[in-house]
């Protein structure tokens, strides 16, 4: 995406990607990019920037090391889904994994992803975040069935808070790779 181009100006003013419990999310990127051309689709070919690195038990990130590949992947899994397996029900994850028999697979990655996010949640914790600046809401309104009801304000909140940690410490490690690069 070229600066100053229609992609780059639609990115400027959405800042962030929102995922909506009713409705269509609302990402960042041109949602022509952002769902095709720039999506991680299941069993699709995409080029992509790879970063390897150890996370420690302390939660450190190390040996991190940033490479282009090209990747194909196994599924596209959902918060709902996600959030449902870290509640111990996988039955969700594997119904959205698309290449058979890889079921296992994916959920070996999760369980690796889960415990570098738990890691990285305690380095986190020790530091001052933005975060604490926000009081979260317990309950919101919305619109459900044609009625306005309340519903849970953060309906994925572990899915999130994983994933919100992994991409943090990617950026963080990407970030001070290019320096030292």
């Amino acid at each position: 995406i070229g600066v100053g181009s229609d992609a780059d100006t639609y990115a400027r003013v959405m800042a962030a990607t929102s995922y909506l419990e009713v409705g269509a999310s609302a990402p960042m990127l041109d949602p022509a990019l952002a769902e095709e051309a720039l999506s991680l689709l299941p069993g699709e070919e995409r080029g992509a920037l790879s970063l390897r690195c150890r996370v420690t038990p302390t939660g450190e990130v190390a040996d991190a090391d940033v490479e282009l590949v090209v990747i194909q992947s196994d599924a596209k899994l959902s918060y709902a889904a996600v959030e449902a397996w870290l509640d111990g029900d996988a039955g969700p994850v594997l119904r959205e994994v698309t290449v058979p028999g890889d079921g296992p697979e994916v959920e070996d990655t999760l369980i690796a992803l889960r415990e570098a996010a738990e890691r990285l949640g305690v380095a986190r914790d020790e530091r001052d975040t933005i975060e604490e600046l926000f009081t979260q809401a317990e309950v919101e309104p919305a619109i459900l069935d044609g009625k306005i009801r309340t519903r849970s304000a953060e309906p994925h909140a572990q899915a999130y808070r994983l994933i919100e940690r992994l991409m943090v410490a990617a950026n963080e490690a990407v970030a001070a790779w290019l320096v030292e690069h």
